[in-house]
């Protein structure tokens, strides 16, 4: 018995294996089998999508610490500091310190 005859690894037809089974087992030992088959595919969707969650919520706290720093960045350029200093305290490049904007509630937030 080949993956191949069963559909493949990553799509395996149930039916498939079913008729392989019967063919080659008793029912009982064919259902207890086949039991097992929905078993791993249960188990490998829900490990699928719990890699997918946990994937989701690392990009969002990356987003998240990439906005911080951003904003701390622009508060800093608010209040004057030189943007060598900005970049050493945020990491963020003299170009994209360059790039900020200061809006209106910055500034009144800090002055």
């Amino acid at each position: 018995m080949f993956l191949a005859d069963l559909g493949g690894l990553h799509s395996v037809n149930l039916e498939k294996v079913h008729t392989v089974l019967s063919d080659s087992l008793s029912q009982e030992h064919g259902d207890i089998v086949m039991d097992l088959v929905e078993q791993i595919r249960q188990e490998g969707r829900q490990e699928g999508w719990n890699a997918g969650r946990q994937e989701g919520w690392n990009a969002g706290e990356m987003a998240g610490i990439k906005l911080g720093t951003r904003k701390t960045a622009a508060n800093l350029k608010a209040m004057g500091l030189p943007s060598d200093v900005i970049q050493q305290a945020t990491g963020l490049s003299p170009e994209e310190i360059s790039r900020l904007e200061i809006s209106d509630t910055t500034k009144k937030t800090i002055h």
